[in-house]
């Protein structure tokens, strides 16, 4: 739950907000048990086990001795029956204000953010059932082509902006929408790798991982080439366009630069060693005919 990179959005902003909730907020980071130096009575939270205290352990309350575990823990990698895209510009308080919520389920709904329409693809689009608009709508770069395009594979817009479902505020449609139940599926790490790990996927559309992905997105890579982004608070998506195994794998910027180096210092060596072998062996022949004539001459 904590880490040693101090990152302004974890640190800062999401865990100030998880006191509110914590059982979920934790949760939606696959964290399932949780130490404390007293015994404690959460929402969420069940008391598994009483310790006995270790005087010499560092830091204090890694120790306990108050064991709990999470019920609300989401799996480390899964799909929602629902999806729900915020759009707009500075979206952190309505976007916590909504995960904060009691109707908020996210073994239910996965709610992503993004701040307009050209920073995702309209395949991944389409896979939303319903995109909240949170913005100044000429900011939102939302054409009438991509609107009917989404309309025409169901997905419904918040507020109407095409006027079907005037009998409601758009602070209502989210409570019904957020208030509808789906279901949770776990998907399967096969296999892990010392830098990643492979799932299965049975069918395509979005996955949701409990892992701060989408923060540094261009260090960690898809066999399938999708970009992660936000979503369930700070967890990542992607969109999964066909199925069979998926392989994600962390290849850090300062690594890809190092073996670059690398690669080009080796083609280098290669490079001067054969130009020192063929430099030697272009004297050996240039010498070679010089040593047979004079050995002619002396047999004459």
């Amino acid at each position: 739950f904590y880490g040693n990179i101090w990152l302004p959005e974890y640190m800062n902003l999401y865990l100030s907000l998880a006191h509110n909730d914590l059982a979920k907020m934790t949760g939606l980071l696959n964290v399932k048990y949780m130490t404390a130096e007293i015994n404690l009575s959460v929402d969420g939270f069940e008391l598994i086990q009483q310790f006995e205290r270790c005087d010499e352990c560092w830091p204090p309350f890694v120790d306990g001795p108050y064991l709990y575990e999470n019920k609300e823990i989401m799996p480390r990698v899964y799909s929602t029956e629902k999806k729900v895209l915020i759009v707009g510009e500075n979206l952190d308080q309505i976007y916590y204000t909504l995960i904060l919520g009691p109707n908020y389920d996210p073994s239910s709904t996965t709610l992503a953010r993004t701040e307009n329409f050209n920073t995702l693809d309209i395949e991944t689009l389409k896979q939303f059932d319903y995109i909240i608009l949170a913005g100044v709508f000429e900011n939102l770069k939302l054409s009438d082509s991509m609107v009917q395009t989404l309309v025409n594979e169901n997905v419904q817009f918040i507020p109407d902006i095409l006027g079907n479902q005037q009998n409601q505020t758009p602070e209502e449609k989210i409570a019904e929408v957020f208030s509808e139940k789906g279901d949770l599926k776990e998907i399967e790490i096969v296999d892990y790798t010392n830098n990643g790990y492979t799932l299965e996927v049975d069918e395509p559309g979005l996955i949701v991982f409990a892992e701060k992905y989408y923060m540094f997105k261009e260090d960690f890579v898809t066999s399938n080439g999708e970009m992660f982004f936000q979503c369930n608070g700070i967890s990542s998506c992607i969109n999964v366009k066909e199925v069979g195994t998926l392989e994600v794998e962390y290849y850090p910027e300062g690594f890809r630069k190092g073996l670059k180096y690398l690669l080009l210092t080796i083609i280098i060596i290669l490079l001067l060693f054969f130009y020192d072998y063929g430099w030697k062996k272009l004297k050996l022949q240039k010498t070679q005919p010089r040593d047979n004539y004079n050995n002619e001459d002396d047999k004459r």
